[in-house]
């Protein structure tokens, strides 16, 4: 039933509510209706108005079959989530509302929808917005034979203004699809709650290198996604928030629990494809995959816009949990893009803290706490240029095999891997559970892929090896410098780097010592040959040999050191010792310039 007759009163409020509304394009018919009223008829008749606004009233409405066109400007108000309630008769064969013009919705609730409430495919919209409204049950596809739909599916041409706030979606199959073939900018998605649904949380942007100049100014804060759960069979990535683009700030939200029950299925928290980007203030828990993922942009058509983004800062960010499941390896921070800092946040309990992987270029990892992982705190893995990794603190390392911080550059074809000009300074890798505090992987290549590395002013303790040189690769050109270091093995293998310079780093443990015995008649010649870590350059200072009660016409001690991490101790008799005697050798500390690259 429409009211036409209260004019002046209808008048008044139109001005109330549009004066917050602010679209400054709607028309000014505005009509009320009951719950008894045909919606479609009803929008249909302000269509062929011209458009206004549709108030509905408390009640619920069971909408007819039928697809609505939105052809002109409107509005749909309800009297408030819960009060104002549609629910579909019988199973939908498509969309409530197929948007071709601007478009709202406010203050209503959309319960056991089999298809999209809001759908917009080919549009060009100045202004798209829904604010306080609730969809339940919404889209219920089987995952592999349908494409990813949502209760809001979006793929317009153009969308110059994008509006979603104070809304909840509860079992749905994905909250928010928003795409755009061209123009997809200013863009607020604010205060919502997300429980319970099968793809994602909101999809936003498109992938593609030919977007990025045209899709722009994103923000997305407040929102909580929860219960992100893929179902078994599904083998697609499932994701909280998803958002491509340029000049996003990500902000504020908690995503809790994403996982996917398929096994090798991956699961991500806040995933990105972005420039100039923000994250920060996020709280991520419980993503069986990567809590947040940053990847780059490009318009370089050839890698199709996966690589060379550049200028995102990833901050002050809450990310735990869980360890790898599935098949999988769990991340905190997953990084494949340049000119991006990444600092002050924390990280534990999953398989690998932050994780650089290939073409990274210019990027900063500062002062981020890193915690019960099970992997490495921070690898590189592949190619890394011109990347600094400082005042990190990296401890409680659980499992076995874990590095602190990990650069991997073994690839099996040359070229591939390379790691040059990179800066680790002023870490502090603690309770290592006897792993790897630095831990440097090479593959026998030209170029050689670890060169001109710096490794100074850091703190290890509680490992194995404090430095490692690993495998059968080269290295060249690098500076370990005013370390200190607490590990049974200082420096691991450092015969196999080209070029190097040691200088001022303090071993921190106790001196490492041994013996051996001392018996025989007046000629023998007895020795031991000692391989150990902490001998890095041929240097007589650095090994002594002591005999206990040594009369000193009884022998002849020297020390000599054969190779770099070799000691040879000998003892030559001049006479049968009184008694059998031990020779006890000690191995100090190096805290002299070592330098190979004359």
């Amino acid at each position: 039933m429409k009211f036409f007759t209260r004019l002046f009163f209808v008048s008044v409020l139109f001005l109330t509510t549009t004066a917050v509304f602010a679209n400054g394009n709607l028309p000014t018919t505005v009509v009320h209706i009951g719950p008894g009223s045909d919606l479609k008829t009803e929008v249909a008749d302000l269509v062929a108005a011209g458009g206004g606004t549709l108030i509905l009233e408390e009640g619920t409405w069971i909408v007819p079959a039928g697809m609505i066109p939105v052809t002109v400007p409107i509005r749909i108000l309800g009297a408030g989530a819960g009060s104002t309630v549609l629910e579909s008769g019988i199973d939908r064969a498509f969309p409530l509302f197929d948007v071709q013009a601007n478009f709202s919705l406010e203050g209503l609730t959309f319960n056991d929808w089999d298809e999209p409430v809001v759908q917009s495919l080919g549009a060009t919209l100045e202004w798209l917005e829904i604010r306080g409204c609730h969809f339940s049950n919404v889209s219920h596809y089987v995952i592999t034979t349908h494409k990813t739909q949502g209760s809001i599916h979006l793929r317009a041409d153009n969308i110059h203004r994008f509006v979603l706030e104070d809304a909840l979606f509860t079992n749905c199959h994905a909250a928010l699809k928003l795409r755009a073939h061209k123009y997809l900018r200013n863009v607020t998605i604010r205060n919502n709650q997300v429980d319970g649904v099968v793809v994602a949380g909101f999809l936003v942007g498109v992938n593609g290198p030919n977007y990025q100049p045209y899709q722009t100014d994103y923000v997305i804060t407040g929102n909580t996604v929860k219960n992100v759960i893929g179902p078994q069979g599904n083998t697609n990535e499932i994701y909280a928030i998803q958002v491509l683009g340029s000049q996003a700030v990500i902000a504020d939200n908690l995503v809790q629990t994403v996982k996917n029950d398929t096994p090798n299925s991956s699961s991500f928290g806040i995933y990105t494809k972005m420039t100039d980007s923000i994250i920060r203030d996020n709280t991520v828990l419980d993503v069986a995959g990567a809590g947040i993922q940053v990847k780059g942009r490009s318009p370089n058509t050839a890698n199709n816009g996966d690589n060379l983004g550049y200028g995102n800062r990833v901050t002050h960010n809450l990310i735990q949990g869980p360890h790898a499941s599935n098949g999988l390896i769990s991340f905190g921070i997953a990084l494949n893009c340049s000119d991006t800092t990444l600092s002050d946040n924390m990280i534990s309990e999953v398989d690998r803290g932050i994780y650089l992987h290939f073409d990274g270029t210019n990027n900063l990892i500062e002062n981020n706490k890193i915690s019960h992982f099970r992997a490495s705190g921070i690898q590189i893995d592949q190619m890394a240029k011109g990347l600094t990794i400082r005042h990190n603190r990296i401890f409680a390392h659980q499992g076995s095999g874990g590095k602190g911080i990990y650069f991997n550059a073994f690839c099996a074809n040359e070229g591939l891997c390379m790691m040059v000009n990179v800066l680790v300074e002023g870490n502090h890798i603690e309770a290592m559970n006897d792993q790897v505090g630095v831990y440097f992987n090479a593959s026998q290549s030209d170029p050689v892929p670890i060169r001109n590395m710096t490794v100074r002013n850091n703190v290890i303790r509680d490992a194995t090896y404090g430095i490692g040189f690993f495998n059968d690769g080269t290295y060249e050109n690098v500076v370990i410098a005013d370390n200190t270091i607490q590990a049974t093995v200082p420096i691991q293998r450092l015969d196999r780097v080209d070029s190097y310079r040691i200088h001022g780093n303090d071993n921190g443990a106790a001196k490492i010592r041994g013996s051996f015995p001392i018996a025989g008649g007046g000629g023998a010649v007895l020795s031991e040959t000692v391989d150990h870590g902490a001998i890095m350059t041929p240097s007589v200072e650095q090994v002594k040999v002591t005999l206990i009660g040594d009369p000193a016409d009884v022998a002849t001690v020297s020390a000599t050191v054969q190779s770099v991490g070799s000691a040879s101790f000998q003892v030559v008799l001049n006479q049968a010792p009184l008694n059998d005697m031990v020779a006890f050798w000690e191995i100090q500390p190096d805290e002299k310039v070592i330098d190979n690259n004359q």
